[in-house]
């Protein structure tokens, strides 16, 4: 409990340190568009590029990311509605930079696709892992 405890405690900092610096637009701007590039269309088009290549390594990686997704949406949603940890700003009271998805935040959607792809990635190719 003491780990979660600093986890959360940790978070909290961060969370605060951000939100006193978003009044710098760009700030705000650069979270926004980082947040943007995890909502999938990047995905979408990797797919793409590994299905026109039509080569046994892409096709093969692009299976693999396809089932990932099929096992890790229904999980993460699973996750996040048993766990229901309210988001930062609701749980802190303070304004957002970037207007959620849904209510929860743990697990992280974003996260956990990230972490899917690039783990497939890095095995298919490593030298992408270093």
């Amino acid at each position: 409990m003491k780990v979660i405890n600093t986890i959360h405690s940790y978070g909290v900092s961060v969370r605060v340190w951000v939100t006193e610096r978003k009044t710098r637009r760009l700030l705000a701007r650069i979270a926004w568009l980082v947040s943007k590039t995890a909502d999938g269309p990047l995905y979408l088009g990797l797919a793409l590029v590994l299905a026109s290549s039509g080569q046994e390594p892409q096709l093969s990686l692009l299976h693999g990311l396809l089932l990932g997704f099929v096992l890790e949406r229904p999980l993460y949603w699973v996750l996040k509605n048993v766990c229901r940890r309210d988001r930062p700003p609701a749980a802190l009271n303070i304004p957002s930079l970037i207007i959620p998805s849904d209510q929860f935040s743990f697990p992280s959607g974003h996260t956990s696709a990230a972490f899917l792809v690039a783990t497939l990635v890095g095995a298919y190719y490593p030298a992408l892992a270093m």
